[in-house]
C-alpha cells in the first residue's frame, strides 16, 4: 500500500489533483466526499477512547487540588504599615476544580454551585445609592425585594390598564353633528383574572345620534402578552333619525399592546346588537391610545354602524386617564 494513503494531507489535496489530472467527474465528487468524511472526522486533540481513561483524566484533575497559602507584603518593604485592608497579609483559599462536581461541571448533591464551601451567590450587597433614586424607580425597588416572578407576571399581570374615557364625538353620516362621548374601559371583576367590564355613551347635538351600551369581557390569552383575544357579552341601545334598536350584543374584540403598562394599545373589535332581530346591527370599532404622560393618554376610535336601514359612522377623540 502506498504510504501517502495514511497522510491526510493526501486526501485534502487528492480531489483537486485528480481533477487536474482529467479524471471523471464521478470519481472527482467521489474523492471529495470522502475527503470531507476524513476531514470531519480528523480529532482535534487527544480523545478518551474508554471509560477508564475518562476517570483517569478525572483523577489527574483532582489532584490538582490544594487548600490555601498567605500572602505576604514584600520585605523590602522594611518596617512600614499599611492601614488600607488590602495591603494586609491575606489567606486565600482555592477550593479542588472537581470538588463537589461531576466532569460537566454540575453539583453532585444536586444543590448551588460552591466556591470554598460558601454559597455561590452570596447575600445582596447594600447599595450606595441616593434614596431619591430608590424611590424614583419602582423596577429598582422591586429587585431590591427579591428576583421577579417573570412567568407569574407574563399570565397574571395586565399589559394595559382600565381606564376612563372623555371626549368628542362626530357623526360624519349625520350632517357631521358634534356631542361627547364618555367611557369607562377594561376595569377588573377579580384580579388576575381575564374577565372585565366596560361601558360606554355618546349622544349628538339634539339627540339626533345617541349610543351607549355595557359589556363584559373575557381575555383567552396570558394577561402579560403583547397580543389578546377577547370574546364579549353585554347589552347596547343605538339611535339614528331613521330608526333605533336595542338589546343583547354580542362580539368579539382583538388587543394589540405593543408597550406595556398603557404607555400604547391597539384594539379592534365587532359585536351584533339585537342578534336574531328584525333590526339587528353591525358594529365594527377601532381604537387608539398612545400615552403623553404616566396617567394621561390620548385615545381615538373610529365606528362604522351597518344595518339594513343603512350605514353611519362616528369618530372620537378623548382624553383617558389611566387607573
Amino acid at each position: 500500500m502506498d504510504g501517502n494513503v495514511l497522510n491526510p494531507l493526501y486526501w485534502l489535496a487528492l480531489p483537486f489533483v485528480g481533477k487536474a489530472l482529467g479524471q471523471s467527474d464521478r470519481a472527482f465528487w467521489v474523492k471529495v466526499w470522502l475527503t470531507s468524511i476524513l476531514a470531519v472526522g480528523l480529532p482535534l486533540g487527544q480523545q478518551p477512547v474508554n471509560a477508564q481513561d475518562v476517570d483517569a483524566q478525572d483523577a489527574g484533575a483532582s489532584a490538582l487540588s490544594f487548600e490555601s497559602f498567605t500572602i505576604e507584603p514584600s520585605s523590602s518593604l522594611g518596617d512600614l504599615t499599611f492601614d488600607h485592608p488590602l495591603l494586609q497579609p491575606f489567606q486565600v483559599d482555592f477550593p479542588s476544580p472537581f470538588d463537589g462536581y461531576s466532569r460537566h461541571g454540575d453539583p453532585l448533591d444536586g444543590s448551588v454551585g460552591r466556591v470554598g464551601h460558601q454559597p455561590a451567590i452570596a447575600q445582596q450587597p447594600d447599595l450606595d445609592l441616593d434614596p431619591a433614586i430608590i424611590e424614583g424607580s419602582p423596577v429598582l425597588q422591586r429587585w431590591l425585594q427579591g428576583p421577579p416572578d417573570i412567568t407569574h407576571d407574563i399570565q397574571h399581570q395586565p399589559s394595559f390598564r382600565p381606564r376612563l374615557r372623555v371626549g368628542y364625538a362626530h357623526f360624519p353620516s349625520t350632517d357631521s353633528i358634534g356631542g361627547i362621548a364618555l367611557g369607562v374601559e377594561d376595569l377588573f371583576v377579580l384580579p388576575s383574572t381575564g374577565l372585565t367590564i366596560s361601558g360606554d355613551y355618546s349622544r349628538g347635538r339634539r339627540g339626533l345620534r345617541q349610543d351607549y351600551g355595557a359589556e363584559a369581557r373575557y381575555y383567552l390569552l396570558p394577561l402579560g402578552g403583547y397580543v389578546n383575544l377577547a370574546p364579549t357579552v353585554g347589552y347596547r341601545a343605538l339611535t339614528t333619525p331613521t330608526y333605533s334598536t336595542d338589546g343583547l350584543s354580542l362580539g368579539l374584540r382583538l388587543m394589540v399592546v405593543p408597550s406595556r403598562g398603557g404607555a400604547a394599545d391597539l384594539a379592534i373589535s365587532h359585536q351584533w346588537v339585537a342578534v336574531g332581530g328584525d333590526r339587528e346591527v353591525g358594529l365594527t370599532r377601532f381604537s387608539l391610545g398612545y400615552a403623553v404622560t404616566g396617567q394621561l393618554r390620548l385615545g381615538t376610535d373610529l365606528q362604522f354602524q351597518n344595518s339594513q336601514f343603512g350605514q353611519d359612522s362616528r369618530l372620537g377623540l378623548s382624553l383617558e386617564w389611566l387607573l
